[in-house]
């Protein structure tokens, strides 16, 4: 439970507990989490990597003051969402896949591929099964964890390919270890939100940490290249 001073100057102060996807906990939040500890290093950081359904119950029963998902736009009455930015979208295959080379990877173009599946309580593998149910393309096969790393461990091996956030697989693509393709289904969206229960007093220390998330995101995108640029993910993806 987080635990704000109420005195004249509301300075934040106490403890802060963080819930948030494997993705961002990883990718998106180290950045949030210097700049806080760096403007109140008086506040006690506690960041709990969780799936999205412990997410939810972290903040429906208040064992997490704030949380942070990637996925469908979360629209709950229980919860207060606010999106902070869309995130992209690839299909991450092995180096020499045959889909190597192609601008963009739609659903109709994974029949008969294994699919390397997130866990079942995943925010956007849901929207991901129904694009494939769509257009009649169910997987040859498929897998299913609940780790990214080991999703991308695996799509590495040859194993399959799988749907993943860009950000997760920015390293990897870079290094030449993944193929990166960008998932262009129409109607796909996936965003990294911010979520507090709805009604949850938010103490100085929660304010401050969310406006330091809204800012240093932000400024994160200003700094990301365009998703039709030369980035290092679309020169591997022969855009």
């Amino acid at each position: 439970e987080a635990v704000g001073s109420l005195g004249a100057s509301a300075r934040p102060c106490g403890k802060l507990t963080i819930c948030s996807s494997e993705s961002l906990a990883g990718h998106r939040l180290p950045e949030v989490l210097q700049a806080f500890r760096q403007e109140h290093p008086q506040v006690r950081l506690i960041l709990k990597p969780a799936s999205y359904a412990e997410i939810k119950n972290y903040l429906a029963e208040d064992r997490a003051d704030l949380a942070f998902v990637i996925g469908a736009p979360v629209r709950e009455p229980r919860f207060v969402a606010e999106t902070l930015r869309r995130e992209d979208m690839v299909i991450a295959a092995a180096p020499g896949h045959r889909l190597a080379g192609r601008a963009g990877v739609r659903a109709r173009d994974l029949k008969g591929e294994t699919i390397i599946y997130s866990g079942p309580s995943c925010s956007y593998r849901l929207s991901f099964e129904r694009s494939l149910a769509a257009c009649d393309c169910a997987p040859g096969s498929w897998m299913e964890f609940s780790s990214v790393e080991a999703i991308k461990r695996c799509v590495a091996a040859n194993l399959g390919v799988a749907l993943l956030p860009a950000v997760s697989v920015e390293q990897e693509a870079r290094e030449g270890g993944l193929l990166t393709l960008p998932w262009r289904e129409p109607g796909f969206a996936v965003q990294t939100q911010m979520v507090v229960r709805q009604g949850r007093w938010r103490s100085p220390a929660l304010l401050a940490f969310m406006d330091t998330a809204r800012r240093i995101l932000a400024q994160a995108q200003k700094k990301a290249p365009s998703p039709s640029g030369k980035g290092a993910l679309n020169r591997r993806s022969g855009t």
